[in-house]
């Protein structure tokens, strides 16, 4: 949070964590558990944005589609208020976001905040000084924006899922690879291979899934996006079938035959990350939908480790279901052996 902002709504947050931290006699007082369906987001906007065509702007930051997906779905499940109906009934909701315009400011900023009335609760406020300038900010900043919204609602998502999992995915993951996840209790069946585990809630609509494997490494960087495609087809060939003969799961290509995938290196909880979105298809079939990747180097262990979520939903929405399966992803463990 940047030293400027000393008015406006982030000041008015800052003063609610101050008061929250010397109540009764100086101890921290137990927040309310936050509020909100999955991927929702409450956006709060002063007046001034309201009336102008500012608004479009801010919408093209909330309101754009979910990358990854195949179809046409909001990134978020928003929820449009004004700055003076900002009352105790959304103080609760666990994704906010706020855009002022402040003329006492000299730069548009950002700012976030954590826990603030509820917990786990994030609050990322934008002011800037003119409508121009708050124009060209959230042109800028629009995926920094997203993303930092999207990735405290995969974090909350995943420690929800931490609470609640499907035991069977987890010990048979471990027995099989050495790791423990925890995966939604949907997922009720599945299916083991070399240094490999599938499961999966094995239903016709709304089904997801989780792929696990695990590969050689003798280099010292992370692998390209072209290796990591051509593995991910070959271990999906061998242990990812359909239902007729010459049929299996495989990363769909686009006209000229390169793979849909939409890859980017990132750091997740300190480390690096070859975070890939992408969709998948059947090969000799019909079926397809999207999955996302983690893939990581374990130096120690000389392996690649590849976690995957994917969806069969072809009549409905797949947004808030990936989203749940990519926390779900953050929860894989290393087993650590005894003796070590």
């Amino acid at each position: 949070m940047k030293r400027g902002l000393k008015r406006g709504m982030l000041g008015y947050l800052c003063a609610a964590l101050l008061t929250a931290a010397c109540e009764d006699g100086g101890k921290e007082a137990k927040l309310p558990d936050s509020k909100g369906l999955p991927c929702e987001l409450l956006v709060v906007c002063d007046p001034e944005i309201q009336r102008c065509d500012l608004k479009d702007s801010v919408k093209a930051v909330t309101e754009s589609e979910t990358p990854g997906l195949g179809a046409a779905e909001n990134i978020f499940r928003t929820n449009n208020i004004g700055s003076p109906g900002y009352t105790n009934v959304f103080w609760a909701m666990h994704t906010k976001v706020f855009f002022e315009i402040d003329r006492t400011v000299k730069a548009p900023q950002m700012g976030v905040a954590h826990d603030v009335k509820a917990k786990p609760q994030i609050e990322v406020y934008v002011k800037a000084p003119s409508v121009d300038s708050m124009r060209a900010f959230l042109s800028q900043k629009k995926e920094l924006i997203q993303q930092t919204l999207m990735d405290f609602q995969v974090e909350r998502l995943s420690t929800l899922t931490r609470t609640k999992y499907s035991k069977k995915v987890s010990d048979d993951l471990q027995a099989t690879c050495g790791y423990t996840v925890k995966m939604p209790t949907d997922m009720v069946a599945t299916k083991k291979g070399k240094d490999f585990l599938w499961g999966g809630s094995n239903r016709n609509t709304r089904d997801i899934n989780f792929l696990f494997y695990t590969l050689s490494w003798e280099g010292d960087e992370m692998p390209s996006v072209e290796r990591y495609v051509a593995w991910r087809d070959s271990v999906l060939k061998a242990n990812v079938p359909g239902g007729k003969p010459g049929q299996w799961m495989t990363t769909s290509r686009g006209m000229e035959g390169n793979p849909v995938v939409w890859p980017r290196l990132r750091k997740i909880r300190g480390q690096q990350t070859l975070e890939v979105r992408g969709l998948w298809e059947l090969q000799g079939g019909f079926m397809g939908g999207p999955f996302v990747a983690l893939v990581n180097v374990d130096s120690t262990e000389h392996k690649v480790v590849v976690r995957e979520g994917f969806v069969y939903n072809p009549e409905g929405q797949k947004r808030d279901l990936m989203r749940q399966l990519e926390g779900a992803l953050r929860t894989v463990e290393k087993v650590q052996r005894l003796g070590r």
